[in-house]
């Protein structure tokens, strides 16, 4: 069952049950209407916290239709995630979402994510593998990227050194305002166009 229709309104438990304790989640729980027709879900705010970071949403917004693999759709208010790799954390103005979710993938039909005149949108699939590692098959769009790239700087992210670098590489792959990017697992490794980003086995253990 998605954690946005559990109307627990704290509870400890993780993403799978053979791996308990890894994740907390406090929810102000969870308001339901509409059925037998399209369900909607209403939450004023999701905490979550990891061994290595914490993600918090206010004002979170779900609808469907009560039958399998139908798309989902989400928005959702501010999104603030901290990771204890960096001083300040991530804060996005908004998350909107359509996905159908399966057994074992999630067919992204779009996100869009919004900070100030920054939209990072992503469009694809994600794919659970047989051992449990996350195989990524995604467009990432980024509108406004300059912004973007300065904001990694404030939050340090990056140094002034590698702001130069990636603002030259993003800008020659830019077609009318928009970087647009492959984003894919090879070998465990994340790629965002030529850009290796990290290693997926790595990233998912934080978690």
């Amino acid at each position: 069952e998605h954690s946005l229709f559990l109307a627990k309104a704290e509870q400890t438990e993780s993403i799978d049950e053979t791996d308990l304790n890894t994740l907390t989640r406090t929810t102000s729980g969870v308001i339901v209407s509409g059925y037998p027709a399209r369900l909607t879900a209403e939450i004023a705010s999701e905490s979550f916290r990891f061994p290595k970071g914490s993600l918090d949403i206010v004002d979170i917004t779900a609808k469907s239709w009560p039958i399998p693999f139908t798309t989902v759709h989400i928005e959702t208010g501010m999104v603030t995630f901290q990771s204890i790799d960096y001083p300040q954390p991530f804060v996005f103005e908004s998350f909107t979402a359509a996905a159908i979710p399966y057994q074992d993938r999630v067919d992204i039909k779009q996100v869009v994510i919004k900070r100030g005149d920054t939209e990072i949108i992503v469009q694809g699939e994600i794919r659970k593998n047989s051992d449990e590692t996350l195989a990524l098959d995604l467009v990432l769009g980024l509108k406004n990227h300059e912004d973007f790239i300065r904001y990694l700087v404030e939050q340090k992210v990056i140094d002034d050194r590698s702001e130069l670098f990636l603002s030259a590489g993003l800008k020659a792959l830019e077609r009318d305002g928009v970087v647009s990017l492959q984003l894919v697992t090879r070998d465990d490794n994340i790629y965002a166009g030529p850009f290796l980003i990290g290693n997926i086995r790595d990233i998912q253990s934080r978690f």
